[in-house]
């Protein structure tokens, strides 16, 4: 699985929309900040604004870039599962 520009895209997308936010104190952050924790209100909201923004193949590809990095960095596997159950 290779990351791609439009993995990137849709991380930076998500990053505005505010999904991961710190664990600690809720304040928004990276997903791959220590403590992070993926904000599923934040997420509905965000899903609803980007979804037709890339086909489901894209987003098929990206949702499978981001399981396989599960020992890497765990939110992201939880994202791309997370997204994967939208797309059905």
């Amino acid at each position: 699985m290779n990351r791609t520009n439009t993995t990137d895209a849709l991380e930076d997308k998500l990053q505005e929309g505010n999904v991961f936010v710190s664990g600690i104190n809720g304040r928004p952050t990276h997903s791959d900040s220590y403590m992070t924790v993926l904000d599923f209100v934040a997420l509905d909201k965000a899903w609803e604004t980007i979804k037709d923004s890339q086909s489901k193949e894209e987003w098929e590809l990206a949702c499978a870039y981001w399981v396989s990095q599960k020992s890497i960095c765990p939110i992201l596997c939880l994202l791309g599962l997370t997204i994967k159950r939208k797309l059905i």
